[in-house]
């Protein structure tokens, strides 16, 4: 198995480094001032600490969010959006039916996903039926409905990720 790296990217600089650094930098006036320091001398400690605080703040903050703030993001109302729709056949409001499977085969497109958005329940049953020899009905209902879910998922696993 491969071992990858993250590359570092405007979000790190941005959500990570940047808070960091202004943070320390922030504790920098309550420092004994003995001796002027040089550029490198502080520059260096200064990326590397405001790296790691930055790190420890950016979990910090995402957690106080996930706790204090209970708004629905906007994944999660097109997945809600999408499952509602694969259940009854109809769009349920925020968007028309037209403009959601459109969404779909522009995700099924540049995704290039093996099967289509939405999944249709036969599909995805027989799909199923195929992985496995024996199975029965009612497990057959909760796989596929676990597997509607994950592949209505996969369009914010790859948006995050892209």
């Amino acid at each position: 198995m491969a071992i990858t790296t993250r590359q570092f990217d405007l979000y790190d600089f941005f959500s990570v480094l940047l808070p960091g650094v202004l943070f320390l930098s922030g504790l920098y006036f309550f420092l004994p001032q003995d001796e002027p320091a040089g550029l490198v001398t502080l520059l260096l400690p200064l990326l590397t600490g405001g790296y790691i605080a930055g790190r420890f703040l950016h979990v910090v903050a995402v957690k106080l969010e996930s706790q204090f703030l209970t708004e629905v993001s906007h994944r999660e109302k097109l997945q809600e959006e999408l499952l509602a729709m694969n259940a009854t056949g109809k769009a349920p409001g925020l968007f028309d039916r037209h403009t959601l499977e459109k969404f779909c085969g522009e995700c099924e497109r540049s995704l290039e996903l093996n099967y289509c958005l939405p999944p249709k329940k036969n599909d995805v049953q027989e799909s199923i039926r195929e992985q496995t020899e024996e199975i029965n009905e009612k497990e057959l209902t909760k796989r596929v409905e676990r597997e509607i879910e994950n592949r209505i998922k996969t369009i914010s696993v790859h948006h995050k990720a892209g």
